[in-house]
Protein backbone atom coordinates (compact mmCIF):
# COMPACT_ATOMS: atom_id res chain seq x y z
CA UNK A 1 0.00 0.00 0.00
CA UNK A 2 1.51 3.45 -0.97
CA UNK A 3 0.38 6.05 1.05
CA UNK A 4 3.25 8.50 0.44
CA UNK A 5 1.65 9.15 -2.94
CA UNK A 6 -2.20 9.37 -4.22
CA UNK A 7 -3.57 10.95 -7.35
CA UNK A 8 -6.29 10.62 -9.07
CA UNK A 9 -4.90 11.96 -12.68
CA UNK A 10 -6.30 15.32 -12.06
CA UNK A 11 -4.19 16.54 -8.27
CA UNK A 12 -1.36 14.61 -6.39
CA UNK A 13 -0.81 14.30 -3.08
CA UNK A 14 2.57 13.59 -1.65
CA UNK A 15 3.35 12.32 1.85
CA UNK A 16 5.17 15.67 3.52
CA UNK A 17 5.48 13.68 7.00
CA UNK A 18 4.61 11.73 9.48
CA UNK A 19 3.30 12.19 12.92
CA UNK A 20 3.01 8.67 15.66
CA UNK A 21 2.20 8.39 19.00
CA UNK A 22 5.10 5.73 19.18
CA UNK A 23 7.46 4.86 16.98
CA UNK A 24 5.20 2.66 15.04
CA UNK A 25 2.08 3.44 14.79
CA UNK A 26 1.33 6.39 12.23
CA UNK A 27 -1.58 9.05 13.49
CA UNK A 28 -1.16 11.70 11.25
CA UNK A 29 -0.77 12.01 7.81
CA UNK A 30 0.49 14.88 6.53
CA UNK A 31 0.45 15.90 2.30
CA UNK A 32 0.76 18.46 0.17
CA UNK A 33 -1.66 18.79 -2.47
CA UNK A 34 -0.36 19.73 -6.44
CA UNK A 35 -1.58 19.70 -9.80
CA UNK A 36 -1.09 16.53 -11.11
CA UNK A 37 2.85 16.82 -13.13
CA UNK A 38 2.81 20.11 -12.01
CA UNK A 39 5.68 21.57 -9.05
CA UNK A 40 4.00 23.94 -6.97
CA UNK A 41 2.02 23.07 -4.38
CA UNK A 42 -1.51 24.48 -4.46
CA UNK A 43 -2.27 23.19 -0.38
CA UNK A 44 -2.13 20.56 2.40
CA UNK A 45 -4.33 17.85 4.10
CA UNK A 46 -4.49 15.82 6.21
CA UNK A 47 -5.57 12.30 7.97
CA UNK A 48 -6.02 12.18 11.17
CA UNK A 49 -6.19 8.17 11.83
CA UNK A 50 -7.71 8.18 15.59
CA UNK A 51 -11.15 8.44 16.29
CA UNK A 52 -10.80 10.13 19.71
CA UNK A 53 -12.38 13.56 20.91
CA UNK A 54 -10.11 15.93 19.49
CA UNK A 55 -10.75 14.71 16.09
CA UNK A 56 -14.40 14.26 16.28
CA UNK A 57 -14.37 18.30 16.37
CA UNK A 58 -11.50 18.77 14.28
CA UNK A 59 -12.45 15.61 11.89
CA UNK A 60 -10.56 12.79 10.88
CA UNK A 61 -9.44 14.84 7.32
CA UNK A 62 -8.24 18.14 6.87
CA UNK A 63 -7.91 20.89 3.94
CA UNK A 64 -6.63 23.63 3.02
CA UNK A 65 -5.77 25.39 -0.44
CA UNK A 66 -4.02 28.44 -1.34
CA UNK A 67 -6.57 31.19 -2.66
CA UNK A 68 -5.54 31.68 -5.98
CA UNK A 69 -6.60 27.16 -6.46
CA UNK A 70 -10.20 27.60 -4.97
CA UNK A 71 -13.18 27.25 -7.03
CA UNK A 72 -11.63 24.32 -8.63
CA UNK A 73 -12.72 21.19 -6.18
CA UNK A 74 -9.26 20.59 -5.12
CA UNK A 75 -10.77 20.16 -1.55
CA UNK A 76 -13.08 17.47 -2.40
CA UNK A 77 -10.37 15.41 -5.25
CA UNK A 78 -8.08 15.75 -2.00
CA UNK A 79 -10.81 14.50 0.38
CA UNK A 80 -11.73 11.29 -1.93
CA UNK A 81 -8.37 10.05 -2.25
CA UNK A 82 -8.39 10.62 1.66
CA UNK A 83 -11.09 8.42 1.51
CA UNK A 84 -9.48 5.88 -0.23
CA UNK A 85 -6.37 5.87 2.17
CA UNK A 86 -8.25 5.71 5.29
CA UNK A 87 -10.04 2.11 3.04
CA UNK A 88 -6.55 0.97 2.95
CA UNK A 89 -6.91 0.96 6.71
CA UNK A 90 -10.12 -0.86 6.76
CA UNK A 91 -12.35 2.51 8.08
CA UNK A 92 -15.70 1.86 8.19
CA UNK A 93 -16.29 5.70 8.36
CA UNK A 94 -14.59 8.93 9.75
CA UNK A 95 -15.70 12.34 10.58
CA UNK A 96 -15.48 15.50 8.66
CA UNK A 97 -15.79 19.17 10.37
CA UNK A 98 -16.13 22.32 9.39
CA UNK A 99 -17.51 25.58 10.96
CA UNK A 100 -20.97 26.75 10.27
CA UNK A 101 -19.48 30.42 8.55
CA UNK A 102 -17.40 28.25 6.44
CA UNK A 103 -19.43 27.85 3.36
CA UNK A 104 -16.68 26.60 0.78
CA UNK A 105 -15.91 23.62 3.30
CA UNK A 106 -19.88 22.55 3.80
CA UNK A 107 -20.15 22.39 0.24
CA UNK A 108 -17.19 19.89 -0.42
CA UNK A 109 -18.61 18.09 2.59
CA UNK A 110 -21.76 18.27 1.13
CA UNK A 111 -20.51 16.83 -2.39
CA UNK A 112 -19.11 14.10 -0.39
CA UNK A 113 -22.09 12.98 0.51
CA UNK A 114 -21.72 13.07 4.48
CA UNK A 115 -24.35 12.87 6.56
CA UNK A 116 -24.79 15.76 8.87
CA UNK A 117 -24.56 14.45 12.89
CA UNK A 118 -24.85 17.61 15.18
CA UNK A 119 -23.89 21.39 15.65
CA UNK A 120 -21.89 21.79 18.47
CA UNK A 121 -20.16 24.11 20.64
CA UNK A 122 -16.22 23.34 20.51
CA UNK A 123 -14.92 22.72 24.34
CA UNK A 124 -13.22 25.35 25.78
CA UNK A 125 -10.22 23.41 26.16
CA UNK A 126 -9.64 22.17 22.84
CA UNK A 127 -7.18 23.51 20.77
CA UNK A 128 -9.32 24.52 18.26
CA UNK A 129 -11.88 27.27 20.54
CA UNK A 130 -8.10 28.76 21.02
CA UNK A 131 -8.16 29.49 17.69
CA UNK A 132 -11.39 31.06 17.76
CA UNK A 133 -13.26 28.40 16.75
CA UNK A 134 -16.25 28.09 18.87
CA UNK A 135 -18.60 25.91 17.23
CA UNK A 136 -18.82 23.34 14.43
CA UNK A 137 -20.99 21.13 12.36
CA UNK A 138 -19.80 17.77 12.78
CA UNK A 139 -20.55 15.09 9.53
CA UNK A 140 -19.81 11.26 9.46
CA UNK A 141 -18.66 9.74 6.29
CA UNK A 142 -19.59 6.14 5.47
CA UNK A 143 -16.24 5.11 3.62
CA UNK A 144 -18.42 1.39 2.34
CA UNK A 145 -20.33 3.64 0.25
CA UNK A 146 -17.85 5.88 -1.75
Amino acid sequence: MNKRYLSDGVIELKLRKVERNAWFFPVVYFYDIYEYNKAEAIGRCDYRREKNEENYYAGNIGYMIMPNYRGKNYAYLASKLLCKLARRFKERYFYITCSPENIASYKTIKKLNADFIEEVDVPENHYLYKQGEKRKYIFKIKLDER
